[in-house]
Order: structure tokens, then sequence, then C-alpha cells
């Protein structure tokens, strides 16, 4: 990659020397980088106050513990890819960690996605039947796949961050975005779902454990979750980097997305419950932010597809496929609350 291909906090020597780097948040590279920053460290915060409601309230810590488990999770798997995997820099934003290597805004990511999905796929009610933890699993992956496939087709054009177009070890692009990044998210959130009920909402609880050995288990958490989702996305690697078969992994990738898809929409349905009305503030808001960009860059993303790059310079993602996340969010996220919120309403009238 040349310099001008790398992201501009890589070419900040002053700050890659800093554990921590404050910015002027109005002096960003994009307008729209402050404005992902308080989206996304607000829905870390509201995870968090409902964490901490759920345990003044119910005295069950599972729901602490494994917003904890999102962060030790995005903290490992982020800091190991910065040291061992040179494919892909942030934008520079307002907070920056780990030499600059590291926006806030994406430790905040982990708790603001995983926490609500992982709550809401355990609401489904699916672990307790056969096959009920592969159902389970296959359910947060698909969740979770459409809350970031906006974000991920979005970041290139808007340079949240870049990704080495080069690297074999990203084929085969879609878009703006590597089909590896859609495997590692349906991967991780696979891994976390079973992880996660296994050793906090069963085994903690099972075991009585006091704060130390909840810490501990939420660190286990994850630790393992990297491990097996590491392990359950070596296949594919093994065909890109070893067999230079880009088009088969990538295909297996789709079917496998498209398995989850599948899966969530013929679960089982019995007494499904629905998140929190403090859990739906953040999909609300993430859905509005997201249709706000992509209406303002509708002319830009369609002009980027014939001439091959946007005015900045940026490559545009799949809008189809975003606007399509979009609505599923609506309607996996949104639509059951808004739905159980009418019945009750019926229900008093």
């Amino acid at each position: 990659m040349t310099p001008e291909h790398i992201s501009y906090a890589m070419r900040n020597e002053e700050a890659r020397q800093s554990l921590v780097w404050i910015n002027n948040p109005v002096e960003l590279l994009h307008w729209s980088m402050p404005l992902l920053e308080i989206l996304m460290i607000g829905g870390a915060i509201i995870a968090f106050v409902h964490a901490l409601r759920s345990l003044a309230q119910k005295n069950e810590p599972a729901y602490l513990y494994t917003w904890l488990a999102t962060i030790f999770y995005g903290l490992v798997v982020e800091i190991l890819s910065y040291n061992f995997v040179d494919n892909f820099w942030h934008g520079e934003f307002t907070v920056m960690l780990y030499y600059n290597h590291l926006p806030l805004y994406i430790v905040a990511l982990y708790p603001a996605v995983v926490y609500p999905t992982f709550l809401l796929v355990r609401g489904l009610g699916l672990a307790d039947k056969p096959l009920g933890r592969l159902r389970e699993a296959c359910c947060a992956a698909f969740a979770a796949q459409m809350f970031y496939i906006p974000f991920d087709n979005l970041g290139p054009l808007l340079q949240w961050w870049v990704w080495d177009v080069d690297s074999v070890s990203l084929q085969p692009f879609w878009y703006s975005v590597p089909s590896t990044s859609y495997l590692w998210m349906m991967t991780f959130s696979m891994a976390f779902a079973v992880t996660a009920r296994w050793l906090l909402w069963e085994r903690a609880v099972d075991k009585g454990y006091g704060w130390g050995g909840w810490l501990l288990s939420a660190v286990a958490v994850g630790i393992v979750t990297n491990i097996v989702s590491v392990s359950l996305q070596s296949p594919l690697t093994l065909l890109t980097q070893v067999f230079s078969l880009y088009f088969i992994a990538g295909a297996i990738t789709t079917v496998l997305m498209a398995l989850n898809t599948w899966v969530y929409w013929f679960r089982p349905r019995c007494n499904e419950g629905v998140l929190d009305p403090l859990l739906i503030v953040f999909p609300a808001a993430w859905v509005s932010f997201f249709v706000a960009l992509y209406s303002y860059y509708t002319a830009v993303i369609f002009r980027s597809y014939a001439e091959g790059l946007s005015p900045m310079g940026t490559p545009a993602g799949n809008y189809a496929l975003a606007m399509f996340a979009l609505v599923m969010v609506v309607i996996v996220y949104l639509a059951p609350c808004w739905g159980a919120a009418r019945q009750r309403g019926v229900s008093h009238a």
C-alpha cells in the first residue's frame, strides 16, 4: 500500500507514539465522524444502563457481565488485529487509543450492537429445543449482520477506515467490503451467542460465583469467542490464502449468510419476548442515522458505480444490500416492540 491509501491516523506520527490521543472533533476528516462517535458511544451507554438496571431490579449479574464480555472480546480482537493483521486502518476520530490504531467508538461498537442482539436472540426461546443452540447462533449471526451491513458498506466511502484492497487475506471484495468482513461478523456473533450463554447465563449462575468468578467468566467469554470465531473462519481462510480459491470462498460465505437468514425466518415460534423499550432506542437511532446518510449520499454512490470511485477518491458499498439490511433491522429489532405495545394498548382499551 502506498501512503496515499493508508488512513491519516497511520500517517500521524506524533499520535502513533501515544496510548491515548485526543483530536478536535470539528477538525476530523469527515463531518460524519463525530456523529458516528456520538451514536456508537451512546449505544454502549444505553446498554450499560440496561445492564445496571437489570442487576439492581432483578439481581441478575449476567446482564452486566455480558456487557463486559463484549468489551473484552472487542479489545482482544482489535489489538490482535493491529499487531498481526496489517490489512486495514481506521480513520482518525476524536478519541484514539493504542498508538492511534483504535478509535474509542470501535470499542463502544461491541456492547452497542452485540449486547441488544444477544438479548434479542435469547428471548426467542430456542436454546431448550433440539438443535436450539445452533438455531440461536444462526439467528444471532443474521441479526448482528443486518445491523452491521450498512456500517460496513458506508465506512470506506466516508473514510471511517481503509482496506488494503491488494491483500490476499481480504479477497474477494464485494463492492467496497471484503467477504471476510461478512464472515467475521457471522462467526463472531455465532460464537459469542453460544459462549456467553454457556459461561455466563448457565455455568456462572449454576456455580453461584462471586464477583471475581463472574469477572473471570466474562474475560473467558471474550477469549473463547475469539478462538471459536477464528476456528470457524479457518477453512475459508485456507481456500483464499493457500489455494487462491476466492470465488469458492465468497460463494460459501454467501450460502452461509443465506442459511442464517433462512434459520431466522423459519425458526420455531412460541412465546417470544421482545427487547426492553430502553434497548430499542439504539436500533431506532441507528436506522435513522444510516437512512439519513445513505439518502444524502445516494447520488454520490451511484455516480461512483459508473466512475469507479467517489469524488473523495473512495469506493462505494452495496447500496441495495444496505437498504435491505436497514429494513431487516426495523423488522427484527423494532417491529416486535411496536407490535407488543399495540397489543398492550388494545388489552387496556
